[in-house]
C-alpha cells in the first residue's frame, strides 16, 4: 500500500510527492473535511483521499473540485466514511488526463492500482451486471457490464463506455444468491482494447436483502478466490 515515507508535519505531508518520486511537486496534504469549501477552487482538477497514516485512499478527476469535495464530505461513501482524514488536490484543465498520468506513476512506483487501500481484500470474480447513468432513472436502459473483482466496498467493472469520474451509477451485479442493486460513485477509468475498466466505490445497496446478497457473495470468495 502506497504510504508517505515517514510522518511529516501535520499540514505538510506529502504522501503523494513520496509516491510519485522526486521531481513530484503536488503541495501539502490538508485537513478533511476542509473547514472554509470557499477556499475549494470551482473549477475542475484531481483530488485524493489519506488516512491517518498518509495512506492513499483514492485519487479522482473532478468537473468541479469545490463541489465533489463538499459532496463526500456531506455523503462519503462507504469506505472513506471513517477513514479519510486529509485531502490533496490539483486545479487542472484536464482533470482526467491528469489523473491517469498521477495513476499511473503511482502504479509503477508502488505496484499498487487507485483505490489503493486494501483494507478490504478484492476477489476476482466475472459475474453479469448493468449499470445505469444517472442513478435514480429506473426507466432508463441499463447498459450491460461484467464485474472484473469484487471487494466489501466496492468492486471493478468492464464497460462499453463510461461517464466521467466521480458520477453517481444505478448498479445490478446477478450473484449466485440473486440480484445485488444498488449505487457507487465511480472512483477511476482506464481504457481497453475491448472497453472500458472501471473503479466503483459502493455507496448504498437498495435493501437489507441486498446487503445479505453481496456479504454472502464476500464471504463465499473469500474461502476460494485469491484476493488483491
Amino acid at each position: 500500500m502506497p504510504t508517505a515515507r515517514g510522518r511529516p508535519p501535520a499540514g505538510s505531508w506529502t504522501g503523494l510527492d513520496h509516491a510519485l518520486g522526486e521531481e513530484a511537486t503536488l503541495g501539502p496534504w490538508l485537513p478533511f473535511p476542509p473547514q472554509d469549501f470557499s477556499r475549494i477552487p470551482d473549477a475542475p482538477g484531481v483530488y485524493a483521499l489519506a488516512d491517518q497514516k498518509v495512506q492513499i485512499l483514492t485519487i479522482a478527476a473532478a468537473l468541479s473540485l469545490r463541489e465533489a469535495l463538499q459532496d463526500l464530505a456531506a455523503v462519503p461513501p462507504l469506505p472513506l466514511r471513517d477513514l479519510a482524514t486529509h485531502f490533496w488536490m490539483e486545479q487542472h484543465a484536464r482533470p482526467n488526463r491528469r489523473r491517469r498520468e498521477l495513476v499511473n506513476r503511482l502504479r509503477a512506483s508502488t505496484g499498487a492500482f487507485p483505490p489503493c487501500n486494501r483494507g478490504h481484500p478484492r476477489f476476482s470474480v466475472r459475474l453479469p451486471a448493468w449499470t445505469r447513468h444517472p442513478a435514480g432513472r429506473p426507466g432508463r436502459e441499463p447498459a450491460p457490464a461484467h464485474t472484473v473483482n469484487v471487494s466489501h466496498a466496492g468492486l471493478m467493472l468492464a464497460l462499453p463506455e463510461a461517464p466521467s469520474a466521480g458520477t453517481t451509477l444505478g448498479l445490478g451485479v446477478e450473484t449466485p444468491f440473486g440480484l445485488v442493486q444498488g449505487e457507487g460513485r465511480l472512483a477511476w477509468t482506464e481504457s481497453r482494447p475491448r472497453g472500458i475498466w472501471a473503479g466503483v466505490i459502493l455507496q448504498r445497496l437498495e435493501t437489507a436483502l441486498d446487503a445479505l446478497r453481496w456479504e454472502r457473495l464476500i464471504a463465499s470468495l473469500a474461502e476460494r478466490v485469491i484476493h488483491a
